[in-house]
Formats: C-alpha cells, sequence, structure tokens
C-alpha cells in the first residue's frame, strides 16, 4: 500500500447534525493525497454509521468504533493508526475549504505547519495573519523573543491542534500523545510536548478553517477542580518547554493561564447551575490573585480588572462580547 502524504483524524462524539458537513469538505479537498481516520468515540446518536456509510464511498476512509474516552483518547487511537507522512486533525463539528490541505502542504520544509482558523456563531477571533510567520527553534533565544511578543495571533496558534500539519516521523519517534487527563485544552499540552522537538515551524497567512463552538466542553468549564489541575499539569509542560528556550516563556504562559480561565467566561451560557458556577469562579479567581499580581507580573491595575471579571463572570462575559464586536 502507497504511503499517504496526509492522516487527517477525526474524533467523533454525538456530532450527526454536523458530520456530513465536516466529512464532505474533506472529501472535496483540491489536494487529494490523504487517508481520513473517523474515530467514533462511543456517539450514541447516528455518528457511528454515518462514518460507516463513507467507509463504502471513499478508499481512504477508516473508520475506528470504540468506548467513549474523551477527545484525546480517540486522536491517540488514530495516531496509533496513522500512515500519512504528516498528520492533520480536525475536529468533526467543523470543516475546512476546498484548498485548506493545498495551501498547508506546500509548506512541508518546516517541522509545524499552522493555519489560522476563523469562529463561526460564536465569539472566537479569527487568528488569520497578514503574513506568514517563521520561528526557529535551533534559535531559542531568538524564538523566545518572537513568543513573547505581545502579539495575540501568535500565542494564539498554540491553543488548538487543529488546522495545522505536524510531522508523523517527529510523533513516532517520541512517542507523543495527548494527555487523557486533560478535559479541555488539551491541544495546547500536545503542542508544548511537539514544540520541544522541532526546528522550523511555520505560522502561515490563510485562514481556511472554520471553526464551531462545542457544546461539550461546557460540562468541564464550570469544574474549580477541572480547572485547577490543568494549571497545575500545564506547569509541568512549560518549565519542559522554558527549559529549551532559555526561560524566557513568561509572556506565553501568562497567555496561556489567562485562556484557561476564558473558558469560564465563554461556555457561561451552557451552564446549568450558576450560583455554584460563580462559587467556584470565586474560589478560582481567590487562589490565583498572587499569581497574576506577582509570579505572572501583570501590573496592579490589569491584576485588579482580571480579579473584577472573575468575581463577576456575568459582567465578564458581557464585556467580551462588547470588546470582541469592536474587534470585528
Amino acid at each position: 500500500m502507497i504511503r499517504p502524504k496526509v492522516t487527517i483524524i477525526v474524533p467523533v462524539y454525538n456530532v450527526e447534525k454536523y458530520l456530513t458537513c465536516c466529512i464532505g469538505s474533506i472529501l472535496s479537498q483540491s489536494f487529494k493525497d490523504f487517508e481520513l481516520l473517523l474515530i467514533d468515540d462511543g456517539s450514541s446518536d447516528l455518528s457511528g454509521e454515518i462514518c460507516d456509510d463513507y467507509v463504502e464511498k471513499d478508499a481512504r476512509i477508516r473508520v475506528f468504533h470504540k468506548e467513549n474516552g474523551g477527545v484525546s483518547s480517540a486522536r491517540n487511537l488514530g495516531l496509533d493508526n496513522a500512515q500519512g507522512e504528516w498528520i492533520c486533525f480536525i475536529d468533526s463539528d467543523d470543516w475546512v475549504e476546498v484548498d485548506f490541505l493545498k495551501e498547508l502542504i506546500q509548506y512541508d520544509s518546516f517541522d509545524l505547519v499552522v493555519g489560522g482558523c476563523e469562529g463561526v456563531g460564536c465569539m472566537i477571533y479569527s487568528t488569520k495573519r497578514n503574513e506568514n510567520l517563521i520561528i526557529d527553534f535551533k534559535q531559542p533565544n531568538k524564538a523566545a523573543q518572537i513568543l513573547n511578543a505581545n502579539n495575540e495571533n501568535t500565542i494564539s496558534a498554540f491553543y488548538y491542534s487543529c488546522g495545522k500539519l505536524f510531522r508523523n516521523s517527529i510523533i513516532s519517534q517520541y512517542d507523543l500523545r495527548f494527555d487523557i487527563r486533560m478535559k479541555m485544552c488539551e491541544d495546547t499540552c500536545f503542542l508544548i510536548q511537539y514544540l520541544i522537538h522541532v526546528n522550523e515551524i511555520i505560522l502561515s497567512n490563510f485562514s481556511l478553517y472554520r471553526y464551531r463552538l462545542s457544546s461539550i466542553p461546557s460540562k468541564y468549564a464550570s469544574d474549580y477542580n477541572c480547572c485547577k489541575t490543568h494549571i497545575d499539569l500545564f506547569d509541568g509542560y512549560l518549565s519542559e518547554l522554558e527549559y529549551i528556550l532559555n526561560d524566557k516563556m513568561i509572556i506565553l504562559k501568562r497567555k496561556i493561564y489567562t485562556a484557561i480561565l476564558t473558558q469560564y467566561l465563554i461556555h457561561l451560557k451552557a451552564i446549568e447551575n450558576y450560583s455554584v458556577f460563580k462559587q467556584e469562579v470565586c474560589a478560582f479567581n481567590d487562589d490565583f490573585t498572587y499569581m497574576f499580581w506577582k509570579e505572572m507580573n501583570f501590573g496592579r491595575i490589569k491584576s485588579w480588572i482580571y480579579c473584577l471579571i472573575f468575581r463577576f463572570p456575568l459582567l465578564g462575559y458581557n464585556l467580551m462580547r462588547i470588546l470582541l464586536s469592536y474587534k470585528r
């Protein structure tokens, strides 16, 4: 069997409403040299049957059915069975434009190719860039300077694993996998592990990945203990990357911490028991006030702003909507 250039891994869980759109956009790619792995993570709706139907239509598709274990375990099963030179992750409720793979694969001399994404029907901002950005991890000081730059589009590229090309040889050589302990923001930890082993990466100036806000992560966003655990896990992963980049990662760490906290606000409306949620956010806020002031060096005024927002989550949610509307 001829090895495909790209393996696309799509974890599937109860997305019958969006799955046809996702798979259809992948099969319509102008770049054809890929295999598609659909990982049914114990769906209770018709998602599994939809996956099986597509196997009969296209020989490039393989389907795996497993017990429900979460998106990380589903992606890991895909990695275990991937045959392509490159790995690409796409979420099953998202879709991609027709030249998505064609644009990514032209940069196959790099170890990581990052495409932008644009949110649909949600508050997420666009990560489209005006020009390509190359980061050379063989020059740690220079790479750290770029990552420490106060550029949200640069930092946000490391929040998610979808819409990128990863070298399968690097993933296989270092046995890289998603951490199944993570229930949200698991993408960032995988990326941190991967970045430790790369030379050059490119953040491209095209944006052909379409992101749809999922309701699945919302059940984790209201769990204080879950978020505290994530902070602890991030410390371990980031300490490895800080060592590679000579301890110049303070701004990246600061933004990742903030991104975890922001999960509370993004999924606020999906939380049923708001009073419990508010208590948990306040507890989380109290625990990390010292971190904001001292360890993360936010500054007194900005720290008080964060404390105010997370003390009054509804206020924070509405402020985010107002700010994002102005950005558009």
